[in-house]
């Protein structure tokens, strides 16, 4: 577990977790309206970790932003 508020994710760990994730980069972004590229997410990110979408579960070489929770089975699934 990682508190992303007191520790925000780098750059390299951004693209990492892109990676992992099916969703599109700006769903990583609470208001959605400020980043148009994944540069401008990983910007605004580091600069506000609390802007981030939350929680996000990584398992392996997947992650799913657990928002319902149920999300968390698909990583399990297979």
């Amino acid at each position: 577990m990682r508190d992303y508020v007191r520790h925000p994710l780098s750059k390299a760990e951004f693209n990492d977790l892109f990676e992992k994730l099916s969703n599109s980069p700006s769903d990583l972004v609470r208001d959605r309206h400020q980043v148009e590229t994944w540069e401008d997410v990983v910007a605004h990110l580091i600069k506000h970790p609390k802007a981030m979408q939350r929680p996000i579960v990584v398992f392996g070489k997947q992650a799913v932003l657990a928002r319902p929770a149920q999300k968390v089975e698909s990583l399990f699934e297979a």
